[in-house]
């Protein structure tokens, strides 16, 4: 029995490090979060919010209508899509006994220790999140989503993924541009749970003096999804990787975390310190028995 373990053991390490040689598989897996480079510490989100994290969505983020060329009118219940995107990132980390708590403000929280909703007015990106990022009688943590850049970018991006193959030709430019609200709303979550793009250089301070990026999931393996943590900078896309993974079209209810990016959650939430070789072979095995199973997310 102790011989059948350890070979079961071995074996699940071989996969691993068999899968981690592929630097392009890396590339759209590594889960990067959030370190304070002088301590070498992660800047942990449960030292930001407190052991529940609480949300706010004001009442002009309820619902949002984004006008497209020729007259096309896309009506997005952005308060569904954001308690969505919370749900997939509270879903438990497989065999975990301490999960991530959410718990929605229905009005502005006196307080700044909570992540808040935003609609914004540049054209630079489709959203942005300051984490853990102090301002004055306002959330400490604060997601903006840029409608505006979706009103300029859709028909661009609409016919790139539809000449890429990356959605079917029946999907329309309405429905791909609530595929892309969702990505946005669930990425930049992430972000506010402290996780960064992998696609970057991983070293990078981001014009902050001593904040950097380094990796905390070491299991990018080749039959988990990409992360949805992608960049979309250096050629690589989200939804051109997670095409390729699934080996179709990709649809609205593909669109989620991966198993990687919520242990990258769970672990900026729990842990205190960069985590060690124990714990980081504790979580890189416990990544390839999910995904042998085919639970990734």
């Amino acid at each position: 029995m102790k011989i059948n373990k350890l070979l079961i053991l071995l074996s699940l390490i071989m996969v691993t490090f068999i899968s981690k040689a592929d630097n392009e598989d890396r590339k759209i897996k590594n889960v990067v979060g959030v370190f304070n480079e002088e301590t070498n510490l992660l800047i942990n989100s449960q030292d930001v919010y407190g052991d529940i994290i609480r949300y706010y969505i004001p009442s002009d983020m309820r619902n949002l209508v984004i006008n497209l060329p020729s007259q096309v009118f896309v009506a997005i219940n952005l308060e569904q899509e954001i308690e969505y995107a919370i749900s997939m990132w509270q879903r438990q980390q497989q065999g975990s006994r301490r999960p991530i708590n959410f718990m929605r403000s229905l009005v502005r929280p006196t307080d700044t220790r909570y992540i808040g909703y935003r609609l914004g007015t540049t054209t630079d990106s489709y959203g942005n999140t300051n984490y853990n990022s102090p301002s004055n009688n306002d959330a400490i943590t604060r997601v903006v989503l840029q409608p505006r850049t979706f009103e300029l970018q859709m028909p661009r991006r609409y016919h790139m993924a539809i000449n890429a193959g990356d959605i079917s030709r029946e999907t329309d430019i309405s429905d791909f541009t609530r595929m892309m609200v969702r990505l946005t709303i669930i990425h930049e979550t992430g972000h506010a749970l402290g996780l960064l793009h992998h696609d970057d250089d991983i070293e990078q301070n981001f014009n902050h003096p001593t904040r950097v990026g380094r990796r905390i999931v070491n299991c990018p393996l080749s039959f988990t999804p990409p992360s949805i943590m992608i960049s979309g900078r250096n050629n690589t896309d989200y939804f051109t990787s997670l095409r390729r993974h699934l080996g179709r079209s990709v649809t609205l209810a593909d669109i989620s975390p991966s198993r990687n990016d919520i242990d990258g959650a769970h672990i900026m939430f729990h842990e205190r310190q960069r985590p060690g070789f124990f714990n980081g072979l504790a979580t890189l095995c416990l990544a390839v028995y999910v995904a042998l199973r085919g639970s990734d997310l």
